[in-house]
Parts: C-alpha cells; structure tokens; sequence
C-alpha cells in the first residue's frame, strides 16, 4: 500500500497554489499589457494613416423634424418637413436612408418620391432612402397632410418620435489605407533638424514648464509686475493699446523682423495683424512685439437656412446685393432684420459695431485708424455717411421687426430670437460669433442646421477687399530667454493652431491650418472669413478712450436709434473727444 509523504503533499499544494495565484494575476497581467501596448499600437496605426485632426470626428448623418401650417382642426393641412445633411466636410456617406413612425390622425396628401409607408403591428412609419451623400450634402423631404383626429396629432407628437438613421462611411482611421507621407511631411520640413537639437538639448540639459496664470485684474497686474520687474516671461494682452504703452516704457521685448515678416505672408490680413502688434520703443523706433494666437469674429450675419430656402433667397456676396436681398425681403412680405441695442448700463455698443463694420467697408483702413484716434473727426463726412448707412438698415420702419423705435427697447440678447419664430420676425440679424449662446436652445441651432451665417459682405463698388471685424489676443515677451524664443517659433507652426482649432471656441487667421481641424463646421467657416480676410481691424470702441468708446459713443447712438439725426449725433461726440484733449 502506497503511501503519499508530507513532502509530496506540500509540493502538489504549492504548485496549486502557484497556479491560483499566476491565474488572479492574470487580469492585473493582461490589463498592464494593455496599458502598454493599446497606445503603441495606436500610434503605429495612425503614423501610417492620411489623417488629419478633422479625420477623428466620423461622419454623421444629422436629420432635423418640423411641422409646417396649422394641426388644430380637422381639416388642416400641414407639412412634415425632414431636413437632413452629412455632418463631414470631407466624407460622403452611403446607403444613406431615414425612418420614422407616423401617428395616426391625418392622411398623406403627397409623399416625397424618396419615401415609403409601410405598416408593421398596427404602427404606421415612413422610409426615405437617400442613397449616396457627398460630403456636406444637405437637402429636404416633405410630406404633405391633412389633419382628421386633433387629439392624436399636434406638434409635440410629431416631434415625440425621433427619426432614426442608417448609413454607411469609409473612415480614414478604420479603413485599410496606409501611407508614409506623414514621415516624409517630419523627416523633409525645414524646421524638423531645429526641433531636434532643440529637442536634444532639453533633453541633455534641461526641460521647459509653461506655466499659465490667468486674473480678471490682469491690466491693473501686469502693469505692477512689469514696472517692478516680476512679470512672467510671456504676457498675453487682449487689446494692443496697453501693450503699446508698456512696449513704450520698455518693458516688452521684440519678437523679431523674421515673425512679422511670417505673420504677414501666412495669415489672413496678415499685414493688419503685424501692425496690431507693432509699436514704438522708448525711443520711439518701431518693433513688433505682439503675435496674435486666438482671435474672435464679429462681421457675421445669422439667418434661418429654412427661411431663406422656402423663399427662394440667396446667400448675398455683396452690400449691394445684400441691400437688395432686404428689399426683396420687404417685398415679399418679410421683416428683413432684429435689432436691438439695449444693454443694460452698456446700451448702444451693438450699434457701434454696426458702425465700426460699415465704415471698414465704406472707408479706407488708414481712415479707420485716423477716426479710432480722432485725427479723422468724428462729425467728418466719411463718419456722417456710415452712420446713415447705419440708418438705412436700423432706421427703416420696413427693414426692422417691431419697426425702428423698438431698436433701442430691445435687448441685444433678445433680437435673434426673432429667427426662430413661427412665422419668422426677421430674416437676418447681424452679430459677433457668440450669439448663438443667445438663441432658444443655447445654440444647438447651429449644430442642428436651423440657423447658419454669413460674411457680412463689403461694397463691390467700394473696392476695399474682404474687411473683417474683430479682436485677439496678443501674446508678447517680457523677458528674453532660449525656451520663450521657441515658444514664439512654434506659433508659427500650423500644428499649434491646429491642436488648439479641435478644442472649440479658437479661431485663427493661420492660412496653413487645417481647416477640418476645426472642432465644428460653424467654427471652420468661421476660420475660413479670417483667413480670406484682406484687412481686419479691432473693434473701434474698445480702442477709443473710455470715456468715448464706452461712454459718448454708446450714449449718442442710443440717441441716434431714438431718432436723433446723425449729424447731431456725430457732433455730440466729437465735442465729447474734444472735452478730453
């Protein structure tokens, strides 16, 4: 009889438990591995890939439900309204088709030769094949109804029921194309062997931390810092005027002839942006000091694609056309503009945008510069004639929802909403990018297609180019030093704009950048104006002194909306600036 030792015992007992704990480990194991390897893989995949940032967004097919006319009594008649588009700028989509369940209540007078009906289980829906859609591909599908039971359909019903898509697309990131153009763009680009030693050097003797620190005091601060010595190496001024002054007591160090000379060839109105950032030393010599990185765009006007479609109304390429459009607007039985310049102890400023667009469009930019410093006078003709083309638009019983007098009652917050309607109280409202956290659903109507804009456009017969509106921030050095020159270069570099485009809420004028990097299609249009830009101009108000820009200028043309003639107006202001010489 065989007998098993203690020894043995133990052994087979280890091994057991050796086992048991290689396979508890084994998660702990396989998830290190994944840590590791998924992001090396990953890499590997995309360095071999044609993909740029805007590849990483997949395309989408976005699809928008309305009803059209009365749904109140038997009887109505009615539309249903399907508006659809390919969300990408650069992918088609294919087998692209859209379903939805119909209630019962009302009977299709007229089905989209697109669509179906079909009955499944007592539940009625409909079935629209759209087939293949290029890349921004945007179109509609309508069918028409009339009304027989009120209590099983109304809006809200309609609307109860989301439309459900399917579609097919080729995605740069999981398709099967590779390439070696993304090592051949690194390993032949000029500045490559600069970032290398650069790279090696950090590396062998030391790195560089950017540290960010931000306050809601930053003039009072940064004037502190710099006149005691203790500023940052890089201070980034939202306006160029405090920039020049401290430029001026000698606090700011030149970027160099070799960034201006950059910025004027590779940005939008390059050479406007130079001379933003140019001013003169303690001896009175000019420099460039400040490089601006983010920029915000006001020269925009806002419409409903819907309204304009359902009217027949295209997309102005010029004042003229533009002043037509509103005619035509007018005559059709439409409201063409919402305006409105209440603000609160700010009243007035969106009018002094109005003007400050006109007159980059009905004057020369060296004029525009001249009236922001009151060489040009503010009562000069050149003034007078664009605030009564201001006039045309703000002044016109037949031009603005609510009539004229309501310009200066109604909130600048409140004047888009007239967009969105039903009917509609204006066709357009002209305003900086930021509205749409104005609009009823905080913006979603851009991204939805409900709302859209354009580039408000120059006069064609004035010749001035392609004019934009706006501000940004500029980024100057304080101190001298190896790794701040680097942080200028690297500026320079579409990449930089780039990886701040895919965030949101960043504009550039950088003609080299991606525009596909850009977090939304509204903010790659948006990009697009800045980079075709011939001239940009900051905002004039925000450069005059206080007292003026925020102070008579407002007031004067609150008055202006209240019916106070522009010469008036223009002297009033002028005698203001002449009160502060």
């Amino acid at each position: 009889m065989s007998r098993t030792s203690r020894s043995e015992f133990q052994g087979v007992l280890a091994r057991r438990e050796k086992r048991l704990a290689y396979l508890l480990l084994l998660p702990t194991f396989m998830l290190v591995l994944a840590i590791v390897l998924l992001p090396l893989v990953a890499n590997f995949w995309i360095s071999f890939k044609p993909v740029t940032l805007g590849d990483l967004r997949p395309p989408s097919l976005i699809i928008k439900e309305a009803a059209r006319g009365t749904i109140a009594a038997p009887g109505d008649a009615f539309k249903i309204e399907y508006r659809f588009r390919n969300s990408s700028m650069k992918y088609p989509l294919a087998e692209a088709s859209v379903r939805d369940t119909l209630p019962d209540g009302f009977t299709i007078t007229a089905l989209d030769p697109a669509c179906d009906i079909i009955s499944e289980a007592g539940a009625r829906s409909i079935i629209c094949t759209l087939g293949d859609l290029d890349a921004k591909a945007r179109g509609k599908l309508v069918i028409e109804a009339v009304l027989r039971d009120p209590l099983k359909v109304s809006k809200d019903i309609l609307k109860a029921s989301k439309p459900e898509t399917v579609f097919t697309a080729q995605h740069v990131m999981t398709s099967f194309d590779f390439t070696i153009e993304n090592f051949e763009k690194v390993f032949s680009a000029a500045e490559f062997w600069n970032v290398l030693k650069t790279s090696i050097y950090y590396t062998v003797f030391g790195t560089a931390v950017i540290k960010y620190s931000g306050s809601r005091d930053f003039a009072a601060l940064i004037v502190a810092d710099l006149r005691s010595n203790n500023a940052p190496n890089v201070a980034i001024f939202p306006q160029p005027g405090l920039a020049g002054d401290m430029a001026k007591e000698g606090h700011l160090v030149p970027l160099g002839d070799d960034l201006a000379t950059w910025m004027t060839d590779n940005y939008g109105a390059g050479s406007s942006w130079v001379d933003l950032g140019t001013y003169g030393d303690s001896n009175g010599k000019d420099h460039f000091y400040g490089f601006a990185f983010k920029m915000d765009l006001k020269s925009l006007v806002w419409y409903s694609p819907e309204q304009f479609e359902d009217n027949g109304y295209e997309i102005p390429a010029t004042m003229e056309e533009l002043i037509e459009l509103s005619d035509q607007m007018v005559s059709d039985g439409n409201t063409p503009w919402c305006i409105g310049v209440e603000s609160g102890n700010a009243t007035g400023w969106t009018a002094t945008d109005w003007m400050e667009d006109i007159m980059l469009r009905t004057a020369t930019p060296e004029q525009y510069d001249m009236w922001v410093s009151n060489e040009l006078p503010f009562n000069s003709p050149e003034v007078i004639n664009a605030m009564n083309v201001y006039g045309q638009f703000s002044r016109n019983d037949d031009y603005v929802a609510g009539g004229s007098k309501s310009v200066a009652t109604t909130s600048f917050g409140d004047a888009p909403k007239g967009l969105f309607t039903s009917p509609a109280s204006c066709m357009m409202h002209r305003q900086a990018s930021f509205i749409p956290a104005f609009f009823p659903k905080k913006g979603e109507e851009v991204a939805t297609g409900e709302a859209d804009f354009f580039y408000f456009p120059p006069y064609a017969s004035a010749n001035l180019g392609n004019p934009v509106l706006g501000a940004g921030t500029l980024w100057t050095m304080t101190k001298d030093s190896p790794a701040t020159r680097a942080l200028f270069n690297y500026f320079a570099e579409a990449s930089a704009h780039e990886a701040w485009m895919s965030q949101g809420t960043f504009l550039t004028a950088h003609k080299g950048a991606d525009l596909s990097a850009y977090a939304t299609p509204a903010l790659a249009k948006q990009g697009q104006i800045l980079s075709n830009a011939t001239t940009f101009r900051f905002d004039a108000s925000d450069l005059m002194p206080g007292a003026i820009g925020a102070g008579a200028f407002w007031s004067e043309m609150t008055n202006f909306a209240n019916g106070q003639d522009a010469q008036t107006t223009a002297d009033n202001i002028q005698a203001a600036w002449d009160a502060i010489k």
